[in-house]
């Protein structure tokens, strides 16, 4: 089972783009590794392993470095060197540690090991050092593709005045861009309407995937959330990109774009979480990205200004009986499983965005529904 899985992780992007990942981490890495003061055992950059660190102890500090960093949770060996004075931590930049989260915690260990050892150094530089990204927060809304998380705002090109009273939905409409590792993400991807916007949103995404040279991943939030997702796979396919269209399995046949594989199919980028929403519409998901503490929704949460949002109202579910009691017994259950994440950025596809202090706005499960 753990080779299916570790190779399905594989093929997901290809072996390109999973040697490209542990180039970069190994680049990150390398650049906490300065920060800390730790001197690398190879002395030039091209004998290095991008999967694994080999680092002097500092002047001063004794073997005991090695049980100082195993009692924060992070275990490492003590070096093969004449005089034992090599740590090699064990893989934290290959296989599945390439994830970011196990990374920062591979550099808090080792810098606070190195801090109780008696030697002076900056965790929190280390930190910032190998993931400037940690730092980064989605933009306001605006169409632009440089933050490494954006929200992007366009005209639903299927919305109709009438949509818009109290239990309907707006006509702009908000998807997300982020930047990942392994993959650039689109989520409920929209092209605006206006020629000059929509030229403008194509050059911007087509700087960002020149840019970064990494696969797209598209993924839909519900069956009513196709959008433009067959306009970009078209687009970057006919370029040579490799790109996949994943949704849930239970809207493959219904959905209008088309979908390459599903959420049970493949392994999403690390730090991206698609959590079932059901009670709403098909294959409703809600994603959760860690580096930026973001929740996204397709229909499930709406923003209803003054950093305040909604829930959706029975009426966007399924209407059936059988949605109705779904509704009742499995929604908002499944949406506290969300804010149990503690986000602090919510971006509903409908409606305001909030910035800061999602969680607070997300603990008041007892407000009434969107137009209720």
């Amino acid at each position: 089972m753990a080779l299916r899985a570790g190779l399905a992780e594989i093929l997901a992007f290809g072996i390109e783009a999973r040697f490209a990942l542990h180039e970069r981490g190994a680049a990150a890495i390398a650049a906490a590794w300065s920060a800390l003061a730790l001197r690398p055992v190879p002395t030039r950059k091209q004998n290095a392993a991008h999967t694994l660190s080999a680092l002097y102890f500092p002047s001063g500090v004794d073997a005991s470095l090695v049980t100082r960093i195993a009692e924060r949770g992070v275990y490492v060996a003590g070096g093969f060197t004449r005089d034992s004075r090599a740590v090699l931590p064990c893989r934290p930049h290959g296989l599945r540690l390439t994830r970011a989260d196990m990374l920062m915690r591979t550099i808090e260990a080792i810098g606070g090991a190195l801090e109780s050892s008696g030697h002076a150094v900056d965790t929190e530089r280390a930190i910032r050092r190998c993931s400037p990204r940690s730092r980064r927060r989605p933009s306001d809304g605006r169409l632009e593709a440089r933050e490494r998380a954006v929200a992007l705002g366009g005209s639903h090109p299927d919305w109709k005045p009438e949509f818009d009273r109290p239990d309907g939905w707006g006509r702009l409409v908000a998807s997300i861009y982020a930047e990942y590792d392994e993959a650039l993400v689109l989520i409920d991807p929209l092209c605006p309407l206006a020629a000059g916007d929509a030229e403008r949103f194509w050059r911007k995404l087509d700087e960002d995937v020149a840019r970064l040279a990494r696969p797209l991943l598209v993924l839909v939030g519900s069956v009513d959330h196709g959008r433009s997702a067959d306009a970009v796979a078209a687009r970057y396919l006919a370029l040579g990109r490799p790109v996949r269209v994943v949704g849930d399995a239970h809207i493959r046949d219904n959905v209008s774009c088309t979908l390459n594989a599903t959420f049970e199919e493949v392994a999403l980028p690390a730090g991206l979480h698609a959590a079932p929403v059901p009670g709403m519409s098909p294959g409703e998901r809600a994603f959760f990205l860690d580096p930026w503490r973001a929740a996204v929704f397709a229909d499930a949460v709406i923003g209803s200004g003054d950093g305040r949002v909604r829930v959706a109202p029975p009426s966007w579910g399924v209407k059936t009986p059988e949605g109705r009691d779904l509704y009742d017994r499995a929604f908002r259950p499944a949406l506290s499983s969300v804010a149990a994440m503690r986000p602090e950025i919510l971006l509903p596809s409908h409606g305001e965005p909030i910035l800061n202090g999602g969680t607070a706005a997300r603990s008041r499960p007892d407000r009434s529904p969107w137009g209720q």
